[in-house]
């Protein structure tokens, strides 16, 4: 079952990066107003966003990224992007990312090329490879909201698994209490009946007493002096 909805999750995944749109904007941002790529990722929370962030962007930057708290951007300085700026020229990335109304995180992130920012018209190649790697962030936070879904569903199947086992257990204990119920009716029955008999034999005695007790009074009346 496991195996079944990871693979649902991973098509999932798929077609939502297949149909994530990466767009042209112009936005104000800490440097000015800048041009930059925007993004929507699905069913995400901020925090959460947030989190994978700083574990994927190890790849380009060794150490943590920059958070300026006053635009509330994450800023990736002297970044290595070699398919974006080359091997040789670093490259600034500020990264914005905030809550939409579609229940998910929207993130617009402004490629500093050394005066020049980032865009579809003067960079197609760099843009194409730039929205590529935003998509390949999008996939993974999406995919670890869906991993801890799965692991709450999968948590949630195996307290009911638990509940029915106990259940199950139970069910067998009763079977057992009726069967010794039962072997204990059977028993008392059986008692009964040596009971009755017994009863019966007693009766007989007691009524050969009497008799015994009667003609031993008669004898004693008989003696007279």
């Amino acid at each position: 079952m496991k195996h079944l909805v990871s693979t649902f999750i991973g098509i999932f995944l798929f077609f939502t990066a297949s149909f994530a749109q990466v767009s042209d904007v112009e936005k104000t941002m800490s440097q000015g107003t800048k041009n930059g790529l925007s993004l929507d990722i699905k069913n995400v929370t901020l925090k959460s966003v947030e989190k994978d962030w700083k574990k994927f962007i190890k790849d380009v930057k060794k150490e943590d990224d920059k958070y300026d708290k006053k635009s509330k951007e994450y800023w990736l300085v002297d970044a290595k992007m070699p398919l974006i700026n080359g091997e040789v020229n670093p490259v600034d990335v500020y990264v914005l990312f905030t809550e939409n109304s579609s229940n998910g995180v929207n993130m617009t992130a402004f490629y500093d090329l050394g005066g020049v920012y980032l865009n579809s018209r003067e960079h197609a190649d760099k843009f194409k490879e730039a929205a590529g790697w935003m998509k390949k962030f999008a996939t993974q936070a999406e995919q670890t909201v869906m991993k801890q879904k799965l692991e709450d569903e999968e948590d949630k199947l195996k307290d009911v698994e638990k509940k029915l086992k106990k259940l199950v257990g139970n069910n067998e204990d009763l079977h057992k209490d009726i069967e010794n119920y039962k072997a204990k009716i059977k028993k008392a029955e059986a008692d009964i009946e040596t009971n009755l008999k017994d009863q019966d034999t007693t009766k007989k005695a007691i009524e050969e007493a009497k008799k015994v007790v009667d003609e031993a009074k008669k004898r004693v009346d008989a003696v007279k002096y």
